[in-house]
């Protein structure tokens, strides 16, 4: 493994596409990091302001960072990469959403720095490897932990007729369908699982529907023109995001194909 070129404009990194050969040539996978965060003079290249011509080859957007929970109490925040993640998903990108606590000192005992796996990526992975946990990612089997109960988490499955997708996967039905959403929800006994759905039509809609105690929550909702995805998040009893899902893609198809 050689250093990877990471200064993007310059002569070693003069494009995106240059730093994603670089990255894929090695094996690895590109995350854009806290895309919500100010940038500029206010706070030199934390932010994301470059283009991206081909989202194919972004694999995860960082959603929730552990320096902006701390300044802000929220995920859904000013400096939340919430609405930067959802803007590429209403494209069509199947890009993964994912979590990092941003703590540069870990023996750092005065507050200033987040604790390290809060926020937390939760990866269903088919082993403890490397290779498993990348690959996780990269399907879009993940979930991000907030700051939940301990052992909380949070599944999705969407159906339509004998169809059925999970988190990462691509439910493919003709136009018109109903879908029936399954969120599968462990840890907090009381709050709300919110099926948030969108596509290039409008923002992302959001249908919420109490926990309850309940270990399966569902509801069904139609297969409106441009919905492109759908994914469950869970809210605690104060109404605070403390689990957010990864989408489940949409796809139409005609006829009996």
């Amino acid at each position: 493994t050689s250093p990877l070129p990471f200064q993007l404009g310059s002569a070693r990194a003069p494009t995106l596409d240059a730093v994603l050969d670089a990255v894929e040539a090695e094996g690895g996978l590109l995350s854009i990091n806290h895309p919500g965060m100010p940038s500029g003079e206010a706070c030199m290249g934390c932010g994301w302001t470059a283009p991206i011509p081909d989202c194919r080859r972004i694999t995860a957007v960082e959603i929730a960072n552990g320096g902006g929970l701390r300044l802000t109490g929220s995920a859904e925040g000013p400096l939340s990469g919430l609405p930067f993640w959802e803007s590429l998903l209403d494209r069509g990108c199947r890009v993964t959403g994912i979590a990092g606590s941003d703590n540069h000192d870990p023996d750092s005992r005065n507050g200033a720095q987040p604790p390290v796996g809060r926020p937390a990526t939760v990866i269903y992975a088919a082993e403890l490897s490397q290779s498993a946990i990348l690959e996780g990612l990269r399907r879009g089997r993940v979930f991000v932990d907030l700051g939940a109960p301990a052992g909380a988490s949070v599944d999705l499955t969407v159906a339509s007729g004998k169809a059925q997708a999970g988190m990462g996967e691509t439910l493919r039905a003709r136009p018109a369908a109903r879908l029936r959403l399954t969120a599968k929800v462990s840890g907090p006994p009381d709050g709300t699982v919110e099926f948030v759905s969108g596509g290039p039509s409008g923002p992302a809609t959001r249908a919420p529907v109490p926990i309850r105690g309940l270990s399966e929550v569902t509801m069904e909702l139609p297969w409106t023109p441009g919905l492109k995805w759908v994914r469950a998040d869970v809210r605690g009893a104060d109404g605070k995001l403390i689990l957010i899902g990864n989408p489940v893609y949409l796809r139409e198809t005609r006829g009996g194909r």
